[in-house]
Formats: C-alpha cells, sequence, structure tokens
C-alpha cells in the first residue's frame, strides 16, 4: 500500500484548459488502477467540477464506499463556500472527508471569513483536518498564528521548491514529475507551455532533464520514477501524483530509490532554478490582488 502517495485528480476533472478532457469510462478506469496499486487516499475540489462523482462512482464500481478511503476536498474561499462544500459531499455520496483545504488564496476581506467557516467544519466533524493550498510563505504565516490550520498543499518538484526549507506545516506536495515536463516530454501544448520553466529557464532546465536522463539509465528506471523519488526526498510530507493514462501509474510499483550522490546532483540543478521562482507559485498567481471565486 502507497500510504504516503495521494492520487489527484485534476486530470480527471475540469483542469481549466491545463490537461486535454478524459471521457468518464477512461477516468474511472484510471481512478480503480490507482486503488488496485494501493492508493488509499484522493485529493480533488470543487472546481475538477466532475471529479468529486466520478471518484465516488469508480470506487463503487469496484465495491469501496468513499467512506472508506481518505479524501482530501479543495474548495475556493467564496463566494457560497458552504454551499461549495455541501455539493462536494453530495456527489461524493458521503458526509464527511479526511481533510477540506481553501483552494487558493484571496482578498483578506473574503479569505478571513472562509478561514473561520473552514475552522466550523472541522468543529462540525465534517472533516479531521484542515488546512490551505497554493498560499505564499508571508500569507502563511499570517494567518496560522489566528486559526488552527494544519495542511499546506503546494508544488514540490525539483523545478518548484520555493520556500520548502520555511515551510512549518505539514506538506502535500503536489507536481512532483513537473506536470509530466521532467519524464523526457516535450513541452506541453495546452496552457503549461506558459510556465515560466520554459520562457526563462531553458538552459538550466534542460540540463535538469539531461541528469534526470543520465541517472535513470544508471539505475535501470524510468525519468518520471527517479523525479518523483526526488521530490519525495524534498519532504517529509505526502506527495500527490496525476495521471492521464493507466499505465502512468506504473511508477507506483516500485519503490523509490535515490542515492545521496544522485540527490546531491539534482538539489545543484534544481537550486539554480530557484532565481527564476519569483512569483507565489508555479502557476505565477499573485494572491495579493485576485480573487479565485470559481
Amino acid at each position: 500500500m502507497n500510504e504516503d502517495i495521494i492520487f489527484g485528480l485534476w486530470s480527471q476533472g475540469d483542469s481549466s484548459g491545463f490537461h486535454s478532457p478524459i471521457d468518464n469510462r477512461k477516468a474511472k478506469n484510471i481512478i480503480k488502477t490507482a486503488y488496485k496499486q494501493g492508493i488509499r487516499v484522493f485529493d480533488t475540489a470543487f472546481s475538477y467540477k466532475q471529479s468529486n462523482s466520478l471518484l465516488y462512482s469508480a470506487l463503487k464500481e469496484i465495491g469501496v464506499k468513499t467512506e472508506d478511503v481518505g479524501i482530501t476536498l479543495k474548495i475556493m474561499p467564496y463566494p457560497s463556500f458552504l454551499k461549495k462544500v455541501e455539493s462536494s459531499l453530495k456527489a461524493l455520496a458521503t458526509e464527511h472527508v479526511t481533510t477540506v483545504l481553501l483552494h487558493w488564496p484571496a482578498k483578506e476581506e473574503l479569505l478571513f471569513p472562509a478561514l473561520k467557516e473552514l475552522e466550523k467544519i472541522k468543529d462540525k466533524g465534517i472533516c479531521k483536518e484542515i488546512g490551505v493550498s497554493n498560499f505564499p510563505l508571508p500569507l502563511l504565516k499570517k494567518i496560522s498564528s489566528d486559526f488552527n490550520i494544519f495542511i499546506h498543499q503546494r508544488p514540490v518538484s525539483a523545478i518548484w521548491k520555493k520556500d520548502l526549507e520555511k515551510e512549518f506545516l505539514k506538506i502535500q506536495g503536489y507536481g512532483a514529475i513537473g506536470f509530466g515536463t521532467l519524464a523526457g516530454m516535450d513541452i506541453p501544448k495546452d496552457n503549461r507551455r506558459n510556465l515560466y520553466i520554459y520562457k526563462e529557464a531553458k538552459t538550466d532546465f534542460q540540463n535538469l532533464i539531461a541528469a534526470i536522463r543520465e541517472i535513470a539509465a544508471k539505475n535501470s528506471t524510468s525519468m518520471a520514477e527517479t523525479t518523483l523519488s526526488y521530490a519525495r526526498s524534498l519532504s517529509s510530507g505526502t506527495t500527490i501524483i496525476g495521471a492521464s493514462e493507466e499505465n502512468q501509474l506504473s511508477i507506483l510499483q516500485h519503490p523509490p530509490f535515490l542515492s545521496e550522490e544522485d540527490k546531491k546532483r539534482l538539489d545543484a540543478l534544481s537550486d539554480k532554478l530557484l532565481r527564476f521562482q519569483m512569483n507565489d507559485n508555479i502557476f505565477g498567481h499573485d494572491w495579493r490582488g485576485d480573487v479565485h471565486t470559481d
């Protein structure tokens, strides 16, 4: 059983143009394969649209109740925060989940009321843990003194580890394989092509890819497995992986391995990308003037 791996359902739901849509039957088959590969925790969100109902349906088809797996549910702060929670629980056919996170930051006048509602949800027993997702470090420090948040979901990979050493919450790290780009894929043709890595750090990124390829060949493993192992070495928290094809889940069949020498090599190359990480997160989102409501 992969106890420190969470399966993320972004690819199975609405990704706002970052991934090509997957038909429902294929999406459910991927979810079922993830469960059969030992995944017992799933990450979903209200904004992923159909991912909640797909998770319920896929598990039902193999005789598993949503109440019998761990679920991280992300909700945008406003508007209608509680209604989004209720709608998500209905789609999941359950009255409670493991974790509820605020999906993105918002302006303070909207964020703080949402954080209070988040605490009430925990008090009511709707979830065991609460936290936030994609919050910059200054904002995390500001809210953590006033609200009992325990988890921060954020990018953790060889191409994004800004502020990771300063993290003081339990981490759920996503994008471990750099949204597939660290597995030797070509530059994506969807909205991911706009990520900073392709525009500003081309040479350093290519050097990192070359090193991952060499390390993978030396260890007779894949680039995806090498990259996942590196991401898991960066944090003691859990790691979120996604998949748009069932065969991509084969990385779960092999135990992670990365020698200290290999890790130091990737550390040095990955550190060169830090100077390009000027935004709050890998998507270039600036929480200070924006409000996420979908």
